[in-house]
């Protein structure tokens, strides 16, 4: 299994997830769709399949023209979005297969209703279809951790918004139960490039965390060279990132420095307060994203 980022729009990542056996892909939130499919030309690989996180336009508005350009590919996505551009609907705990790749999906619906992040690991038994079909449970996987695509749940060193219909209780499991439980080693693909402003508001809430001030060291270091700073990895963003550390004796209190001591009712609460600061952090565009 390997991961290849397709920088697209302004500071998105589109991804292809290849299988090296087959060498069948599937495509992460193609939304130019022509830079990806250069790309798995560029990688020899045949793309059999969309992965898409979320319908908000800049991770699902190239699926249409996509689906012209790849005709046979299968396009998936949540099945709680409202707007659905996606020719096959998962629920949580669904897969799609990509030759010996499993990716499960997982409903994570804070910043959007469908908003699904993708598990992905490769499994005993060799490739399977092209694309196959969702199901309602994986086969059994193999003991390698794998790969996370998170969309617009999870960044490095910070999160999305909570939009809409979201609640604290909803960003809490999403990213604390969901994401945060899986091993630690797995390797996270975020949506986008935030990780400098990230940085910097995590670092203002948690300024004597070493493992945070050692992100920043590395994130700082690829980004001068002109890399992205994915993937990062579970461990590292739950000793890191504030958003999944609401037990951290910095966050409570620049929680209820700013809030209140009633923001520290419970991690849901101390978590949504985070956010609510964040979004008027006056860090840019980025801020409330």
């Amino acid at each position: 299994m390997r991961v290849v980022p397709v920088p697209v729009l302004e500071d998105n990542f589109a991804y292809l997830l290849i299988d090296e056996l087959s060498k069948q892909a599937a495509a992460v939130d193609p939304v130019e769709p022509a830079k990806v499919i250069e790309a798995a030309a560029r990688e020899g690989v045949i793309i059999c399949s969309v992965l898409t996180t979320h319908s908000h336009w800049d991770h699902s508005g190239g699926n249409e023209e996509f689906s012209k350009l790849v005709p046979d590919a299968v396009i998936y996505g949540g099945k709680h979005d409202t707007y659905k551009p996606f020719t096959r609907l998962l629920d949580d705990g669904d897969t799609v297969r990509v030759g010996g790749i499993v990716a499960k999906a997982l409903h994570t619906p804070f910043h959007t209703p469908g908003h699904v992040c993708f598990h992905c690991t490769e499994v005993a038994g060799g490739s399977g279809a092209a694309g196959g079909a969702a199901a309602a449970a994986a086969p059994d996987a193999a003991a390698a951790p794998g790969v996370v695509f998170t969309g617009d749940a999870l960044f490095v060193a910070g999160c999305g918004r909570i939009n809409g219909r979201g609640t604290p209780a909803q960003f809490k499991r999403s990213l604390v139960d969901i994401i945060g439980a899986l091993p630690r080693d797995t390797l996270v693909y975020v949506g986008h490039e935030y990780t400098a402003a990230n940085l910097r508001f995590a670092t203002a809430v948690e300024p004597r965390n070493t493992a945070l001030a050692a992100l920043a060291e590395q994130a700082k270091a690829a980004l001068a060279a002109g890399k992205p700073t994915v993937p990062s990895t579970v461990g590292t963003e739950l000793d890191a990132n504030p958003f999944l550390r609401p037990a951290s004796a910095e966050v409570r209190a620049f929680v209820s420095a700013r809030l209140g001591e009633e923001a520290l009712a419970s991690d849901e609460t101390v978590l949504a307060g985070l956010r609510s600061i964040k979004d008027s952090f006056g860090l840019g565009s980025s801020a409330g994203i």
